[in-house]
């Protein structure tokens, strides 16, 4: 089986009542405003409020070689990621933390002992 049409995703999420989009056409992208509400630099990844209080993830290299730190004003948009199905920021600007920190202390070495 190959991969599915973005719709059919859409179309099966919006009958099982997925309450994280808004029923109607398939997402498309805009700009909004939020604040951090989480972030893990070690992790590279958090959660963003926007104003109308839906939180959206965001990694760090969506940041524009920035990271974002707790309570900060961003201005982002805001995207139907095509691999998880959930909403993703992209393009987000008003960070303040430094992307040198968010890249964590691992050695990679990926043995997992």
């Amino acid at each position: 089986l190959g991969p599915r049409p973005a719709r059919s995703i859409w179309t099966l999420s919006v009958r099982c009542g997925d309450a994280r989009r808004p029923a109607g056409p398939p997402f498309a992208a805009m700009s909004v405003t939020g604040t951090v509400k989480s972030y893990n630099p070690f992790k590279g990844f958090g959660f963003l409020t926007q104003s109308d209080g839906q939180e959206v993830f965001v990694h760090v290299s969506d940041c524009n070689g920035m990271a974002p730190t707790q309570s900060d004003s961003l201005t982002f948009e805001v995207e139907l990621d095509p691999k998880s199905g959930k909403l993703k920021a992209t393009n987000v600007q008003g960070c303040t933390g430094s992307a040198e920190a968010a890249k964590g202390g691992g050695k990679g070495k990926g043995k997992g002992w």
